[in-house]
């Protein structure tokens, strides 16, 4: 585990990541065999960012699994559309949106819900739904990108039954901690109150029986338009830089604007939308990776907009090895 903040650093060498995923790939196999060993069928559940969609997620699933060793993956089912279903939901309840204690249910019953149907279809594919072989133990590993993270601790605090055949929660880039208390952007919490509920709950949760925490932490981006103290640049960030395909200028400064709402530190360094200082959950194991951003894709109302390889994320075929063993690791 790594401790959280600090300084952009430069991303590991090619030869230390070569040596990372092969050292996640031995323990992700031996994992798997010691799993079999115990009669235990394997399945990881993915709750998406806010307006991901299954297809944004193809390409780390196919890492995820050629990590792990893992075949059953579910993505909660959710269309860009689904996410409109929280105006209703927050209009009926416009006094606690103006004072910032929204209720967790109805606002994300919606979510909740695809939840629901995407646990209930890899369970039963699993053997845990009534169809399965006898004998076999389903041990389901959830994984949250983005708000998926801190929405999947809110519906374990909802669903408590399932807490039995989750093993493990790992959140991707996920805002898990509040905006500092007292400060103006608490008073100006972008969740209206969601997020400090769900940790209220989650916290609750007696501790043996809550899955093993893990939170994985990209530092890719510090915040600002000059460039990093100690980078091989000075000054102002390049509107764009032709080697990467790129611009430093513009991600520097949509990192400083969420950096500042996030945290009230608009120069701290993450994944390029979410501070480090957040991302990780109370009593999680840290996994820290110096030069991962937030997301591979831009939601859009058909297909989402690929952004470039350089832009290394958590779903890259370079990162995912070194996290997702952590999902198998006792």
């Amino acid at each position: 585990a790594a401790a959280v903040g600090g300084p952009r650093r430069s991303p590991p060498p090619a030869a230390h990541l070569r040596s990372a995923t092969a050292r996640g790939a031995a323990a992700a196999s031996e994992a798997v065999a010691d799993a079999a060993a115990r009669e235990e069928a394997v399945g990881v559940l993915i709750a998406p960012a806010q307006f991901g969609v299954r297809a944004d997620y193809e390409s780390l699933i196919h890492e995820l699994r050629q990590v792990t060793g893992i075949e059953e993956v579910e993505v909660v089912g959710l269309s860009r559309l689904d996410w409109l279903k929280i105006i209703p939901a927050t209009l009926t309840n416009l006094p606690a949106y103006v004072e910032g204690a929204l209720p967790v249910t109805p606002t994300l019953d919606f979510y909740f819900e695809r939840l629901d149907e995407a646990y209930a279809r890899l369970a039963a594919r699993l053997g845990g739904g009534g169809d399965g072989e006898e004998g076999v133990r389903p041990r389901i590993k959830l994984l949250g990108h983005s708000i998926g993270g801190w929405v999947l601790r809110g519906w374990l605090a909802e669903r408590p039954e399932i807490l039995a055949s989750a093993d493990v929660l790992m959140t991707l880039g996920s805002p898990n901690r509040e905006p500092p208390a007292g400060s103006v952007w608490a008073s100006v919490d972008q969740t209206r109150g969601l997020l400090r509920e769900i940790n209220r709950r989650f916290g609750a949760l007696e501790a043996e029986r809550r899955p093993r925490l893990v939170s994985v932490v990209g530092q890719g981006t510090v915040g600002g338009l000059f460039e990093p103290e100690g980078g091989s640049r000075q000054g102002l960030r390049q509107a764009w830089d032709e080697d990467v395909g790129r611009s430093p200028l513009l991600e520097g400064a949509v990192a400083a604007s969420s950096y500042l709402a996030l945290s009230g530190d608009a120069f701290a360094a993450g994944d390029g939308l979410i501070p480090a200082s957040v991302a990780a959950m109370e009593e999680s194991e840290i996994v820290e990776l110096p030069d991962c951003n937030h997301a591979g894709f831009v939601p859009s109302p058909g297909e989402s907009l690929a952004l470039p390889e350089t832009y290394l994320w958590y779903g890259s075929k370079s990162m995912v090895p070194l996290w997702a063993p952590k999902l198998l690791a006792e």
